[in-house]
């Protein structure tokens, strides 16, 4: 009974995905939590094709975000050919005294994912105080990105919290749509 329990729970393992996008408005909080299997090995290791997507998708974060903010982000790598799950992340962090007025990456982003022909997720959307998420796709990679200049409440105004921030990922998706395993 005891390995029959044990194979359950690994063949349950194999299944089990949640993705969850809560955002505190009340507060400009964003809290993104992914969960998946990571014991499972992608089936198929990253072709050229498969890392360039992945690649374009953070650079086309990159340069919107340099564009936007005058700062640059700090980004990492994929990786090479035959990775088997191939991620890629954009940040960015800045006071508001450090970037130029108004400076929001999150529309310019959103241009340059539409310009180069990525698919708007629906489902993976949500705004609060002065803070946004989303996700675009294109064939087998998906890019989802979080930011903005987050405010508070404070004596019935909204106040910002004094900074810009930018958290993307970028990753080979699984074809079932599901995300890859988290950074």
């Amino acid at each position: 009974m005891g390995t029959d329990k044990a194979l359950n729970k690994k063949q349950m393992a194999g299944t089990w995905r949640a993705h969850v996008m809560l955002v505190l408005a009340p507060l400009g909080l964003v809290l993104t939590v992914t969960a998946c299997d990571t014991g499972r090995q992608s089936e198929r290791p990253a072709t050229a094709g498969r890392l360039g997507r992945v690649r374009s998708g953070c650079d086309l974060i990159t340069a919107a975000t340099r564009a936007e903010t005058a700062a640059e982000p700090r980004t990492t790598d994929p990786g090479g050919p035959g990775v088997s799950e191939p991620r890629c992340t954009v940040d960015l962090r800045m006071d508001l005294e450090s970037a130029p007025a108004g400076a929001e990456p999150s529309e310019e982003i959103r241009l340059a994912f539409v310009r180069a022909g990525w698919t708007k997720d629906l489902d993976a959307a949500a705004d609060g105080a002065g803070t946004t998420a989303f996700a675009y796709r294109k064939s087998d990679v998906r890019c989802e990105v979080s930011g903005g200049r987050p405010a508070s409440l404070v004596d019935g105004e909204i106040v910002e919290d004094g900074y810009i921030y930018l958290d993307a990922d970028c990753f080979a998706a699984d074809l079932d749509g599901a995300a890859a395993p988290t950074r």
